[in-house]
């Protein structure tokens, strides 16, 4: 009996010994150990540095996409304003008019820069403003100097020419002046390129700060 004891302890120990062996350490306690360590300097202000950088992007792209939705809104209403004008100006031409018809260009051009490019132009000045105010709180990037402004596009409507401003002409009028504004290469599209350069500028000096 005694033997079978003896036999039986010494399994009993030298089981406990082979498991402890196999026993993987425990997460909580390569954890604690991680959280005991202290970081480098140096990575803490790369890591703000990286932080700042990230913010400002976002800042720069909001500022955009911002600029670009209210420049569009504002594109829309102008167009539409001036389109009811130009309808209501062909509906009331008198019988000389009719006959000896004003160049389109002529008679439209002081209410489409009124009622269209006016509201653009001021759209593009409050962005820039926004901008400006934007980098300027960069204190360790006071040579930035963003500018945007208005893009010129066929600003003396020489899409009309040889079109006279008659009623029957109105809704070829019209949607000249509808490409001039919202087609590829036209108004809109211009000056939202240039934008996109003034972004991809500082979005690169951004870069060279990382």
């Amino acid at each position: 009996m005694e033997f079978w004891l003896r036999l039986r302890l010494f399994l009993q120990l030298h089981f406990k010994a082979i498991f402890a062996k196999k026993t993987p350490i425990l997460p909580s306690v390569v954890a604690h150990k991680s959280a005991n360590q202290t970081l480098n300097p140096s990575q803490i202000q790369l890591n703000t540095k990286e932080l700042l950088s990230l913010q400002r992007r976002r800042v720069l792209l909001d500022w955009h996409d911002n600029f670009e939705s209210q420049l569009n809104s504002v594109a829309v209403d102008g167009f539409w304003s001036f389109v009811g004008q130009t309808r209501n100006q062909t509906q009331q031409l008198g019988l000389a008019r009719k006959v000896f018809a004003q160049p389109a260009a002529e008679a439209l051009g002081p209410a489409f820069r009124n009622q269209v490019m006016y509201p653009l132009s001021e759209k593009v000045r409050e962005a820039n403003a926004r901008l400006r105010e934007i980098t300027s709180t960069w204190s360790d990037q006071l040579n930035l100097q963003p500018s945007l402004r208005t893009i010129e596009v066929d600003s003396k409507l020489t899409i009309l020419r040889n079109v006279g401003f008659r009623s029957r002409h109105q809704e070829a009028i019209i949607e000249k002046l509808e490409l001039l504004i919202f087609a590829k290469g036209g108004i809109l599209d211009a000056q939202i390129a240039q934008s996109l350069t003034v972004l991809e500028d500082l979005l690169k000096n951004l870069d060279g700060l990382r």
